[in-house]
């Protein structure tokens, strides 16, 4: 932090003192304080070359106890660079804080503005720096996964990374990206802000139940969005006359296959049946054990019947003994009729005749 005195009028900071407690009315007769304090303020701006950014600005007007001062005016210019300020005349408000929005078109890739604030008997200088990024082409996935094996019934992260490029191929280094899941039982993580070679990562975690493909898409965010502005300084509408919005996104998309870390295996146990004149029930089990022999907990197990006039419960999901109960009913006579189970998310089937209890 810079500082530098200045003869007489207002102390003018961009520190938001907890100390502030007490207030100066402004007015061109109040007596010049005897030390001045100013601070210079450094910022450095990336934005898309041939779009708009914005910059809030909150200068805080104090007398020389360090008193809030109300009603007094900050004049704000641009005295080098481009871009304008609005308003060129901020009133400091209760807590003495005069706010305004800096904004301008990025046409080259390195600018620097400064922006002039005066009260009477001050003034302050804000130096920006502004970066002009090229506008991003195309977005990609860097080594994107061919498949998630997963354990049934238990979560599972993975880390997926993702880039930007330019028109020439090379990666954009500031750039943000966002991730969606369209499809499939996942959530994500916030993404990360861009490493030193421009990639993004987030993390995805699947539930472990649902092996639905997961398909998720990522997108170039903006750099500047109009909302950011605050709306106690200047009213979002006015943002977006100002402001133009930004170019579209530029996105891809992203499936992956789920597979089963283990091979599956089902059987049909021995039913309990029952029979009364016009409806047969039948209690269906099914065992599902993975290669090594070990239950498999959390699979759902589907069934499938040729039975006419069969209804029941079409699916369950395996318990931590690896059995899945399904009931059934049917009232037409059997003959021989398949019935079938199958783990679609293992590609595990096994079928048996459906015969009427004797």
């Amino acid at each position: 932090m810079r500082y530098a005195k200045i003869p007489g009028g207002l102390a003018l900071t961009f520190m938001c003192l907890s100390s502030c407690q007490n207030q100066l009315a402004f007015s061109p007769e109040t007596s010049a304080p005897v030390e001045l304090r100013t601070q210079q303020l450094q910022r450095a701006i990336i934005a898309r070359q041939g779009e708009f950014t914005a910059l809030a600005l909150d200068v805080t007007t104090l007398d020389s106890s360090s008193r809030a001062v109300v009603g007094a005016p900050v004049r704000l210019s641009v005295i080098e660079g481009e871009g304008d300020v609005a308003p060129e005349i901020a009133i400091s408000d209760s807590t003495g804080h005069a706010r305004a929005l800096y904004f301008a078109l990025v046409t080259r890739r390195e600018s620097h503005v400064r922006i002039l604030a005066t009260v009477p008997g001050d003034t302050l200088l804000f130096d920006l720096s502004i970066r002009g990024v090229s506008a991003p082409a195309s977005v990609e996935f860097v080594s994107p996964p061919t498949n998630f094996l997963l354990n049934s019934g238990s979560s599972s992260t993975f880390q997926l990374h993702a880039r930007v490029l330019g028109s020439d191929g090379a990666a954009l280094l500031s750039q943000p990206l966002r991730f969606r899941v369209i499809s499939g039982a996942a959530s994500i993580s916030s993404a990360s802000d861009p490493d030193g070679n421009g990639v993004v990562s987030v993390e995805l975690r699947h539930n472990g139940y649902d092996f639905t493909p997961i398909t998720l898409v990522v997108e170039t965010a903006p750099l500047f969005e109009p909302t950011s502005i605050p709306a106690s300084l200047i009213s979002p509408d006015k943002v977006r006359r100002l402001l133009p919005s930004a170019s579209a996104s530029v996105s891809t998309t992203l499936t992956i296959p789920l597979e089963p870390a283990k091979k599956l295996f089902l059987t049909f146990l021995p039913s309990n049946k029952e029979s009364n004149p016009s409806t047969k029930i039948e209690r269906v089990a099914i065992q599902a054990r993975f290669e090594s022999g070990e239950a498999a907990p959390g699979v759902v197990i589907h069934i499938e019947s040729d039975v006419p006039g069969m209804v029941g419960t079409p699916s369950a999901i395996t318990n931590a003994n690896g059995l899945a109960i399904v009931t059934l009913w049917h009232s037409a006579p059997l003959q021989n009729e398949k019935l079938r189970a199958f783990a679609p998310a293992y590609g595990a089937s096994v079928e048996r005749n459906f015969q009427e209890p004797r």
